[in-house]
């Protein structure tokens, strides 16, 4: 019962990094549409908020009520004795306790655990870029696409790769790199054997991408750009 009270008075199980792990996995479920730099900015402030002022505050305000209420309760306690002392009993306890546990072990712990998450969500996106097409495929895709649906044609410029990061989100340098290769002959003169094989591979994702979608045209589209680009 003495190690209960203890803990619950020190707030012990608020700090540890298992209880930080559960309230993180909690607010990151309340919140799955956020992305995952805010998300863990929100869950950070969300915690700190609870300690200081759901526990910590809330605690202070229960034991001056529960102060209030034995004074009426036994006449014979001194009220400005019991709110003395427990405002000093307080203080040592907010002093000594509550802000080290706050600034050496629950300040720390969040940190931890941030990084985890961040480290985790690192590794999600590796996964997905490697599931992602490779970036001249997507932009054979989107001009194949472009030509079947008569839209404007892209060039080699900064707003066209710029539209393609936004609609793919793959860096803007990369894009215009990809979109000259495929416009302008002279990029394609020093094409070593492993540079052919690896953009051979890169045509074959994009007419896989049709084939998968039934789209015969757009494969057709694909070996002609092949073709050309080849040549």
């Amino acid at each position: 019962m003495m190690k209960r009270a203890l803990a619950f008075i020190t707030f012990e199980q608020l700090s540890t990094k298992s209880q930080v792990e559960l309230r993180y996995q909690h607010l990151g479920n309340a919140h799955p549409v956020q992305n995952n730099a805010l998300a863990l900015i929100t869950a950070r402030h969300k915690i700190i908020y609870e300690y200081r002022y759901n526990h910590v505050l809330h605690f202070c305000f229960i034991l001056f009520i529960a102060t209030i209420t034995t004074h009426f309760a036994i006449s014979r306690i001194s009220l400005p004795a019991v709110i003395i002392a427990g405002i000093l009993s307080y203080s040592i306890l907010y002093l000594f306790n509550y802000q080290f546990t706050f600034n050496f072990i629950l300040l720390r712990n969040i940190n931890i655990v941030e990084e985890q998450c961040r480290q985790k969500a690192g590794e999600e996106i590796k996964k997905c870029r490697k599931l992602q097409y490779s970036n001249l495929a997507l932009v054979l895709i989107d001009k194949v696409n472009t030509q079947i649906n008569g839209m404007a044609p892209l060039s080699c410029d900064d707003n066209s790769a710029l539209m393609l990061t936004e609609l793919y989100g793959v860096d803007t340098g990369s894009m215009k790199k990809n979109l000259e290769l495929l416009y302008i002959k002279n990029k394609r003169k020093h094409f070593t054997e492993r540079n052919k094989t690896e953009y051979k591979n890169c045509f074959n994702e994009a007419y896989d991408y049709f084939e998968k979608r039934q789209c015969l045209e757009g494969a057709k589209k694909v070996k002609e750009l092949e073709m050309n680009f080849f040549t």
